[in-house]
């Protein structure tokens, strides 16, 4: 039996979005860009469906939760007033996705400190205006 441990409702969707690895402090990009979409959004943090977890060396998953003061960028563009949107987080778990000839990572992700609540939520109203279409497509073709 599978105990839930959620903090907050997951929105599930299928949106693109850049991902880097950022210095916390300056939000300098250390690595990236990484190909990912969220499949699922809360108020705490994302599921991503990664591509490519490694690039020239730096494994976007094992380093960022291994060196301190470097975290996850997730890039929302074109998405909120401010034109682009970056929430930092600590990855949380990687696991294997493998869905017929399709191999790639899912990574959960908690979101740091310094994210907004009305960030978050400001992204999630953007989403929903094609939200249903995009998570409709994730769970037709997805068996998890």
């Amino acid at each position: 039996m599978t105990i839930e441990r959620r903090k907050s409702e997951r929105v599930v969707d299928f949106f693109p979005l850049e991902i880097h690895a950022l210095h916390l402090v300056s939000h300098k990009v250390i690595a990236g860009p990484f190909s990912g979409r969220i499949i699922d959004i809360s108020d705490h943090g994302a599921c991503l469906l990664m591509t490519q977890v490694l690039v020239n060396g730096f494994h976007i998953f094992h380093t960022t939760r291994n060196t301190d003061g470097v975290a996850i960028g997730l890039g929302f563009t074109n998405i909120s007033a401010d034109d682009s949107l970056v929430f930092t987080a600590h990855p949380v778990w990687l696991k294997p996705f493998q869905q017929q000839e399709v191999r790639a990572f899912r990574m959960g992700v908690q979101f740091t400190a310094e994210v907004r609540l009305d960030h978050i939520h400001e992204v999630q109203e953007a989403l929903g205006a094609d939200q249903e279409q995009r998570a409709s497509w994730w769970k037709l073709h997805c068996k998890t």
